[in-house]
């Protein structure tokens, strides 16, 4: 069992009231703080590894604790941070006399050292770091003790002493910005939560939450859904199965045409919106449109499913009446993509006031449409193939759709482990 005292950070031997609210809402590995975190994890690490991991480690903890974050708060910009200044010893030595306390900065400046030196800071250790510090967020993630960031990228070394441009690896950049754009499973049961408080009633918030439904359900892009149309909603019935299954047939990057299967939880949430802005709705047949054009005008009844109407911005700003004497005169034009954004980021704002910590607030207030579209996409990976996932979301390249998973590796992974490692 590795010693505690090897990852004591100087000057700060404290639970962090921060990760300890976070342990609380999903860590399962029962760390009460960012040193017992670390603990945990350079406990799974070979003899071998394990003090240069821990040393790599006590640098990054007390880096952090300088500018008041844990390893929860931690960001991109601000790892990027900490790997410029390992990379540059005037950026570090500025860092400790304006952020560590007096008293302190020789321990700190002890803590950079090599053998005793004066701080060192070169390329080799930020690219070294680098290296000990993904493996150890990537863990963390995992064991949920942190949210999901990106890491950010250094340039390697070789044993001359030259920069070298690391691999160019398509999936795993797009891994690192995933990884921006995702929420834990607690935040987005609090967004969750924040969709079911929304009231059908009120014409608004009942678009704003059909909105955030189909989003949810589709993992479409907003532009899609914006310019939907009833006319796309497709219904097929299977000879062996009465129960019939709605298709949307989607148009969209570069032309591509595909088919998203429109769930229950959609076709309610598509009834009620209706219903609160005074709209016909007919069980029967949901994506039915009603005449209401009048027997002069002998246009397709062909309308989109979230609109607006011309001298207001969106269909709230209007009454049952006006929309409906508007499509009579000229006809209703789509809700706009900015609409959907703006609904999204006002949920994003309802759902921050219902976290508990500071952590989570920063993160979901941070929701954007395509952030369902993520979530819908790794939680489809987890239970069809890879195709079938590319297929549905409508990816140009099966590429992109690896991104979401680790499949292949955990495979290979037990294959290794199973013939014996």
């Amino acid at each position: 069992m590795l010693d505690r005292r090897e990852i004591i950070i100087p000057g700060r031997d404290r639970p962090s009231s921060t990760n300890v609210a976070n342990y609380a809402a999903g860590n399962k590995l029962g760390a009460t703080n960012d040193s017992h975190a670390v603990e945990l994890w350079l406990n799974e690490r070979t003899v071998g590894t394990r003090r240069e991991y821990a040393r790599h480690s006590r640098r990054l903890l007390a880096w952090l604790d300088s500018v008041q974050l844990s390893l929860n708060t931690c960001t991109y910009e601000h790892l990027r941070k900490y790997f410029d200044q390992l990379d540059d010893a005037t950026l570090l030595q500025e860092h400790i006399q304006r952020f560590v306390a007096l008293e302190r900065q020789a321990d700190f400046s002890r803590l950079f050292s090599v053998g005793g030196d004066e701080v060192v800071a070169t390329p080799h250790r930020a690219a070294r770091s680098r290296k000990i510090i993904v493996a150890l967020f990537r863990w963390l993630q995992l064991s949920g003790y942190v949210s999901t960031i990106a890491i950010p990228k250094v340039n390697a070394i070789d044993n001359s002493g030259e920069v070298i441009d690391e691999p160019s690896d398509r999936t795993e950049k797009q891994r690192e910005q995933l990884a921006m754009r995702v929420l834990a499973d607690h935040q987005w049961a609090i967004v969750d939560s924040a969709i079911q408080q929304l009231d059908w009633q009120r014409e608004s918030q009942s678009r704003c939450r059909a909105i955030a439904i189909w989003l949810l359900e589709s993992g479409v892009r907003r532009q899609e859904l914006a310019t939907a149309r009833l006319g796309a909603m497709q219904r097929h019935v299977d000879a062996t199965d009465a129960t019939p299954v709605w298709l949307w047939r989607i148009v969209g990057k570069g032309k591509k045409v595909r088919y998203v299967v429109v769930t229950p939880a959609m076709i309610d949430a598509f009834k009620r919106y209706r219903l609160a802005q005074g709209i016909a709705f007919f069980e029967d047949d949901p994506f039915l449109v009603p005449n209401v054009l009048g027997d002069d005008d002998d246009r397709p009844p062909d309308t989109f499913l979230f609109y607006g109407v011309y001298g207001a911005s969106t269909a709230e700003d209007a009454s049952s009446l006006v929309v409906q004497q508007h499509r009579r005169r000229s006809g209703a034009r789509s809700i706009s993509s900015t609409t959907i954004y703006n609904d999204v980021k006002s949920l994003a704002a309802a759902a921050a006031t219902m976290c508990k910590t500071e952590t989570d607030r920063a993160r979901v207030s941070q929701l954007t449409p395509h952030w369902f579209r993520h979530r819908r996409a790794l939680e489809l990976t987890k239970r069809l193939s890879l195709v079938q996932v590319a297929q549905y979301l409508g990816h140009a390249s099966i590429e992109t759709t690896r991104a979401y998973s680790f499949e292949e590796e955990v495979d290979l992974a037990r294959a290794i482990l199973n013939t014996g490692g």
